[in-house]
């Protein structure tokens, strides 16, 4: 496990102020001031003389790393030790590398500072109390998130438990309905005779209830409805038996 701390203090180089990292008490430089140090316009000079040359460095002289930026987020850089920042110089062609060669062996490798920790890469744990780049405790930083998505969480429950209402409602409201069809088809068969008479008069109701039930006021239809058919039942019992009691509703 690579442990990475950003020291406190930046080294000065001509003028430029570069950032320094320890790695078991020894100072490491990024790639990006690297080149800044050797006057390239940004790093991908030194990438380039590192990929060509790859096979001259030890990981005592060159390793990735992943570095917390803002907001937790990680990236991954590449760090030099003082041995790795000289050979990088050294098949470096620009001005400023036979200086930083001469900077590197009397400041960057001979450099000890007391170790602030700001940055350190270590295996993620939920409860780490470190310090990120931008200042910020990492343990207050995770229980905002923390927060955010227990927040989010409660709001979905309470869109769940409002959907559930709805449905409790619909379920009653259909159970109400299919009660009242069970009312119809009893009184219905109050007026039945005969099975013939009840196929019919099944078919009529049936027919009426599906052409009431697409209305608005599905209420005021079925009760005028039923009062017609109510009507016509009565005649149609009279006509079918000669026994009057049949006809009361």
């Amino acid at each position: 496990m690579t442990n990475v701390i950003q020291l406190k203090d930046k080294l000065q180089f001509e003028g430029t102020a570069l950032e320094i990292y320890s790695i078991n008490d020894t100072p490491w430089m990024q790639s990006r001031d690297l080149a800044i140090a050797l006057g390239y316009k940004d790093e991908t000079s030194v990438r380039k003389l590192f990929d060509r040359n790859k096979d001259e460095f030890t990981s005592n002289m060159s390793q990735t790393v992943k570095l917390t930026a803002s907001g937790n987020y990680k990236k991954t850089v590449r760090l030099f030790s003082p041995r790795g920042c000289h050979l990088i110089a050294i098949m470096a062609k620009t001005k400023m590398a036979k200086s930083f060669r001469k900077w590197v062996l009397d400041v960057l490798e001979t450099y000890k500072q007391d170790v602030k920790p700001q940055q350190e890469i270590t295996p993620p744990t939920f409860y780490a109390k470190t310090m990120l780049a931008d200042g910020t405790d990492s343990e207050v930083a995770t229980r905002n998130q923390a927060k955010h998505l227990i927040g989010k969480m409660n709001k979905m429950m309470e869109m769940m438990d409002h959907m559930e209402g709805h449905v409790c409602i619909m379920n009653s409201r259909l159970e109400e309905v299919e009660a009242k069809v069970r009312g119809l088809d009893s009184k219905i068969r109050v007026f039945a005779v005969d099975s013939d008479s009840l196929a019919k008069l099944d078919l009529v109701m049936g027919n009426t209830l599906e052409v009431v039930m697409r209305g608005k006021s599905y209420k005021d239809r079925i009760i005028k409805c039923l009062k017609e058919e109510n009507a016509k039942l009565r005649q149609t019992v009279q006509v079918m038996t000669h026994n009057t009691a049949w006809a009361t509703a």
